[in-house]
């Protein structure tokens, strides 16, 4: 499993939403991964599922 983490400085959510959406791309370059867009004051913020199988639900 690889992880990475970058602090995004961006000005509103939703600049950061666009800044996390061009990183992810790069990042995942097609290959299956989630990725997400947490904030220590609203927590989760955005996430993304790429590439991969649907989750099982009971």
């Amino acid at each position: 499993m690889d992880t990475h983490c970058t602090v995004l400085n961006a000005p509103t959510i939703e600049a950061a939403i666009d800044r996390a959406a061009a990183i992810v791309d790069s990042v995942l370059d097609g290959r299956p991964g989630v990725a997400t867009l947490t904030s220590p004051y609203r927590g989760l913020i955005w996430a993304h599922r790429q590439n991969l199988p649907a989750p099982a639900w009971p």
